[in-house]
């Protein structure tokens, strides 16, 4: 079951304060939530903290904020494939890849959302 999701709307708090989340920020300006956030504009350190919230199993769901922004330049590629082969495990929490411009990378390995009712259904 493939856990990935992309999300472009600003009301992600609803789903945010439902389970027990993370958010991990690549923006030069990072959404205002009430769940902790963490803000990185080092790709090698941000990808480093999604693989141990993700291994660790601590949140049901993690946010990703701004994700291609960080690897511009750079390989994508073999962290979108270890996401994906985590996040389709059952155990795994949710991830949602919050941008209004996905790289087809992140496009091929998630399901865009449009609405968060509809994402609220799939995480519950």
């Amino acid at each position: 079951m493939n856990k990935i999701f992309i999300y472009d709307g600003n009301d992600v708090e609803k789903v945010l304060t439902t389970v027990k989340s993370a958010v991990l920020s690549f923006s030069e300006t990072p959404m205002n939530t009430v769940v902790m956030i963490k803000s990185t504009k080092d790709a090698a350190s941000g990808v480093s903290q999604i693989k141990r919230w993700i291994s660790a199993s601590s949140f049901s769901l993690i946010l990703i904020e701004d994700l291609s922004s960080a690897f511009k330049g750079t390989e994508i590629k073999p962290f979108l494939e270890w996401l994906k082969d985590h996040a389709e495990d059952y155990e795994g929490p949710y991830v949602i890849i919050r941008e209004a411009e996905s790289c087809s990378e992140v496009k091929a390995i998630a399901k865009k959302i449009s609405n968060i009712d509809e994402l609220l259904l799939n995480i519950r």
